[in-house]
């Protein structure tokens, strides 16, 4: 990123979602709860940058677009972020009133990071090339 302000406000940002996880960690959550509100905030953080970049690359670049790695790896952060923020706001939830109810909750986390793993891996492919 060249743009000065895009640059600030990103960083910024990530100094504000450092600070409200070290808050929550350190005096509301603690240290035995998974500390959904901070994770929460940190994902729709990291969502929010993925959906910035990638309409940043997607403005730069209309043609030949599935031959980009960053597209491929922006994509796989987004779709991981998007489908696993259920998993950090309502963990606690979850993990205090049904066992199965986790069980399946973090299964499809794992399912979700076999399919993260495969769009690295064609970014990865690609970025070789």
């Amino acid at each position: 990123m060249k743009e000065r302000l895009p640059r600030q406000l990103i960083t910024f940002s990530a100094g504000l979602v450092l600070l409200v996880f070290a808050f929550d960690f350190g005096w509301i959550a603690g240290s035995d709860q998974h500390n959904a509100f901070s994770g929460s905030i940190a994902n729709g953080w990291i969502i929010i940058g993925c959906l910035f970049c990638l309409r940043k690359l997607v403005m730069q670049t209309l043609i030949g677009l599935s031959r980009k790695p960053l597209f491929w790896m922006f994509t796989a952060v987004l779709i991981k972020k998007v489908f696993t923020f259920a998993d950090s706001l309502f963990a606690n939830y979850v993990l205090n009133n049904s066992l199965a109810g986790a069980y399946l909750l973090f299964s499809f986390t794992y399912l979700t990071s076999v399919a993260e793993n495969i769009l690295y891996a064609r970014g990865f492919y690609l970025a070789r090339k």
